[in-house]
C-alpha cells in the first residue's frame, strides 16, 4: 500500500481508542551502533509484529511516499514483517502501520510487541535484550449519555 488507506483514522497517541476505529501507528526502527559497526551487507534487518487479538491489518506505507513495499502480512498468524535491508551505524527507518480495531475488541490494555532481528543471523548482538519493544494502548468503552428532552 503506497498511500494512506481511505476512511477515518487517527494516531494511537491521540488518546483513548474505541472499538471500530482505524488507527495509524508510527513505527521507527534503527541501528544505534556507532561507526564502523553496522549490519553485515549479506544480512538484512527485519522487524516483526504479531498483531494483538481484535486488531486487523489494513496496510503500511512510508511517510515520504516511497513506493517500495518491504513488508509482508501473514493473515493466518496475524504477523506483519518488514525487511529493511542493511542498516548502517546510527541509521533508522520510519513507516506507518494502519490497523482497524474490531467492534468486539476487549476493553482495557492491549500490548503490541515489536521484535527486531537479523536474517540470516551473521553477527553477535552484544545487547540482545534491546531488540523488543512493547507498546501498550488503552481500548475504552464508548460513552453514551442519556438523552434528556424538556417539554416547553
Amino acid at each position: 500500500m503506497h498511500t494512506p488507506p481511505p476512511g477515518r483514522g487517527r494516531r494511537a497517541s491521540d488518546g483513548e481508542l474505541l472499538p471500530g476505529e482505524r488507527i495509524t501507528l508510527t513505527v521507527r526502527c534503527g541501528n544505534q551502533s556507532l561507526w564502523p559497526w553496522r549490519v553485515d551487507d549479506n544480512a538484512s534487518v527485519r522487524l516483526r509484529e504479531r498483531l494483538p487479538a481484535g486488531m486487523t491489518y489494513v496496510g503500511a506505507y512510508w511517510p515520504d511516499g516511497n513506493t517500495d513495499d518491504p513488508w509482508d502480512y501473514d493473515p493466518v498468524n496475524g504477523v506483519v514483517t518488514w525487511d529493511f535491508g542493511s542498516l548502517g551505524s546510527d541509521d533508522q527507518r520510519t513507516f506507518y502501520l494502519v490497523l482497524d480495531l474490531d467492534e468486539d475488541i476487549t476493553f482495557g490494555w492491549v500490548t503490541n510487541r515489536l521484535e527486531v532481528y537479523e536474517m540470516p543471523k551473521l553477527d553477535t548482538d552484544p545487547i540482545p535484550g534491546n531488540n523488543t519493544f512493547d507498546y501498550a494502548m488503552h481500548i475504552g468503552r464508548p460513552l453514551y449519555l442519556p438523552l434528556i428532552m424538556k417539554n416547553k
